[in-house]
């Protein structure tokens, strides 16, 4: 429960706060240099494809004067963290990330992990969110190749490398590895959003359980809403 001392607009007015601890020394150095808990914020628009360099937030801000970006390289694992419901009889994963269920429990016990798309209201679970400015679909392996029959202009396509995809499509190859695939996803959506291609089609990942969910969750949220440039 948050206390009166936390100002109520770093909770977005809700009554609980949660609580990260970065593993990287950048924002342990800056935390211990500033000696309180600091409200962060992710680096990008509401909404928008998450940053995962200091590039893409200098991107992201071109219009704003005087921005001071403290550069701690790439992100490492790629997608935000994973949000964990404490205040239950029965602790709840209310945003997938890189910590599954199944590492969580042997320290903590059963944990009640929500459908895909489901998770209770937490930051970056709305239904439209980490969404490119291409209007974007999401498709099965076994869709595209009708779907990109029926398109006559480019397509950027977000697929496995490998992906047959035509003369006059784009594919924009992702590893099969979970790891990669979610250290990659973002900055893999924001070059085919820059790539002036008139529709996006991110082909759903097939594989199941860990960061594919995380990376899965990311994708449906990404694709639920057909934006316009």
């Amino acid at each position: 429960t948050r206390r009166s001392e936390i100002c109520a607009l770093s909770v977005g007015g809700r009554t609980s706060v949660a609580v990260r601890q970065p593993a990287h020394p950048v924002a342990i150095a800056l935390i211990e240099a500033f000696g309180s808990p600091l409200s962060a914020p992710s680096a990008n628009r509401s909404g928008r494809v998450s940053p995962t360099t200091a590039a893409h937030v200098a991107e992201e801000f071109a219009d704003v004067e005087d921005l001071l970006i403290l550069d701690g390289g790439p992100c490492e694992v790629g997608i935000e963290s994973t949000v964990l419901d404490m205040s239950r009889a029965r602790p709840m994963i209310l945003r997938p990330g890189a910590i599954s269920g199944k590492d969580l429990e042997p320290l903590i016990g059963p944990v009640v992990v929500p459908e895909i798309g489901r998770q209770a209201a937490s930051p970056g679970t709305s239904a439209s969110h980490y969404a490119p400015m291409t209007p974007t679909e999401l498709v099965t392996s076994a869709e595209l190749t009708a779907r990109l029959a029926s398109e006559t202009s480019r397509v950027a396509v977000v697929a496995f490398a490998g992906t047959h995809v035509g003369e006059t499509h784009e594919l924009f190859g992702m590893p099969r590895h979970a790891a990669a695939y979610a250290q990659m996803l973002y900055a893999t959506l924001r070059r085919a959003d820059a790539s002036q291609a008139s529709l996006m089609l991110i082909v759903a990942p097939d594989e199941r359980g860990g960061l594919w969910d995380a990376a899965l969750d990311r994708v449906k949220r990404a694709s639920a809403r057909r934006a316009t440039r």
